[in-house]
């Protein structure tokens, strides 16, 4: 976690790959689930875990700009650190809602696949999360 923030943790994903037994842990946290209105700025922080020696393709990475109808990715930032036998990838996405809601409702923000190389390709799916609109009232 953050110094200095709270995070809510709203996702745990174990990943196994099959093809070549690889192990991907990824964790999802954002700062709230709930109370977005229009044009707000949604933030999350996606963490990868993977094997010594396994590399993010910057090719998978998503691109700035409308994801659908209602979503824009306004900005992402990648780091990255080794741990004890293994790589910690840390995405920070910044995503803007233009959902008009007329009432309380549930949206789901889409998933992302991530490809990385480590003698061969593996995707990683980082799954879909819900965060709950409001109307401005």
């Amino acid at each position: 976690m953050r110094a200095g923030a709270v995070f809510v943790f709203f996702s745990l994903v174990q990943i196994l790959l099959t093809t070549h037994a690889l192990a991907a842990e990824v964790q999802i946290h954002a700062p709230r689930q709930f109370g977005y209105f229009i044009g707000d700025l949604i933030e999350a922080y996606v963490d990868v875990r993977m094997p010594e020696g396994v590399q993010l393709q910057q090719a998978s990475l998503p691109t700035p700009g409308p994801l659908n109808s209602w979503l824009d990715l306004r900005g992402l930032a990648v780091s990255h650190s080794q741990e004890s036998g293994g790589a910690l990838w840390h995405l920070h996405l910044t995503y803007q809602n233009f959902y008009l809601a007329l009432d309380v409702r549930e949206m789901e923000i889409p998933a992302l696949s991530l490809v990385f190389q480590g003698g061969d390709e593996t995707t990683v799916e980082v799954p879909s999360w819900r965060i709950r609109v409001a109307p401005l009232r």
